[in-house]
């Protein structure tokens, strides 16, 4: 969970909490100034909105969505859905009208970018390994940037395999490689 301080008033912070609410603090109180009941399920991140005179707050949740709350009239002015996972991470662009989203998973991660004209996710990662066995027992695979390959048959057909014990491969590097996006989906 997450604490954020208001940055135009620090004095005051957000706190992101489990039990699904957001709470506006003032320091040295014992109790919030309000409580935002935020989501369905846990909050995680939270981020005050910098730019302007608005007063928003962007919240992400174990829900797979985000919020945007007007923290003055405390309502909900927007939910930003399309993660397939929990949202770990918000951000408020500091200069241009962009808000960042970004949500956690053991296989994939994803990124939400929002703007005037709606929103665009990248997908971080695969589901499945990037790997490759040719008919000889040749393994190629990618593990981030580092191309790695191993040969099953070099460990011969008299060695026993017992239980799940790992067969003693010899890895070689390979190299490395780095991807770079050409266009962003519309």
């Amino acid at each position: 969970m997450q604490v954020t301080f208001n940055p135009k008033d620090t004095n005051t912070f957000a706190s992101a909490s489990l039990d699904c609410t957001i709470k506006i603090w003032n320091l040295g109180s014992a109790d919030p100034n309000f409580t935002l009941d935020a989501h369905l399920k846990g909050v995680n991140c939270v981020d005050y909105f910098t730019g302007g005179d608005k007063p928003y707050l962007i919240i992400g949740s174990d829900d797979h969505n985000a919020k945007v709350w007007d923290y003055q009239t405390k309502s909900c002015v927007q939910t930003l859905d399309g993660h397939t996972h929990n949202v770990s991470t918000v951000q408020f662009h500091p200069e241009l009208p962009i808000i960042i989203t970004g949500s956690d998973s053991l296989l994939v991660d994803s990124v939400v970018i929002g703007y005037d004209e709606g929103t665009i996710m990248v997908k971080i990662g695969r589901e499945e390994p990037v790997a490759s066995m040719d008919n000889s027992g040749k393994i190629i695979w990618a593990k981030h940037n580092e191309i790695q390959t191993v040969n099953i048959r070099s460990v011969g057909v008299d060695y026993e395999v017992t239980g799940r014990e790992r067969l003693p491969l010899v890895v070689k590097e390979l190299g490395t490689c780095d991807l770079y996006p050409q266009i962003f989906p519309e």
